[in-house]
């Protein structure tokens, strides 16, 4: 009977271990993530391609699956960081990445629902319609118009970012594995 007690607290310490050891994982694939997308979002675009807002796709990838992890705040102090490093105007892209989470939040639930690709039409949507708005801000602000290189540079990293993210998300891949 004590042999039995034994192999059984062994396997709950085991469990408890595994466990730990998933979550620890879970944390380093969130924050690798996040300070991947940054990194991303921080280099020069090449052409019309450019992964400017990798680090606001990963955001509203955790906001959307995980919203205990990354919140208004996050985001906020993100786009200060791009701000300064950029050289916009401070808040600029603090603003940007607030109303992105916000019209997520709105939809975050229905979107939960949807397959792959309506997911990608949703968020493609949602940041056309952020960058619109923030396209007007900038002709309110600097007192010129910038051109329509934007909106290029939005399909196809959202694409390329949204799915590589939710392959992993839902083959629950460690970073040991990867």
């Amino acid at each position: 009977m004590s042999d039995m007690n034994n192999k059984l607290s062994k396997i709950s310490k085991t469990n408890k271990f595994n466990e730990f050891t998933a979550e620890i994982s879970y944390i380093n694939f969130f924050w690798c993530s996040v300070i991947v997308g940054w990194i991303c979002s921080l280099l020069p675009g090449i052409f019309l391609f450019s992964f400017s807002d990798s680090l606001l796709i990963v955001m509203i990838f955790w906001y959307i699956y995980d919203p205990s992890r990354i919140g208004l705040v996050t985001a906020f102090l993100f786009g200060i960081l791009e701000d300064i490093y950029k050289v916009n105007l401070l808040g600029e892209k603090a603003f940007f990445y607030i109303l992105n989470l916000y019209l997520v939040e709105l939809f975050r639930i229905r979107f939960l629902r949807f397959g792959l690709l309506i997911q990608i039409l949703y968020l493609f949507s949602i940041l056309s319609f952020s960058k619109l708005i923030s396209w007007i801000l900038a002709i309110c602000l600097y007192s010129y118009e910038r051109n329509f290189q934007w909106f290029y540079g939005i399909f196809l990293p959202t694409i390329i970012l949204w799915s590589l993210l939710r392959y992993i998300h839902h083959k629950k891949i460690s970073l040991t594995e990867l």
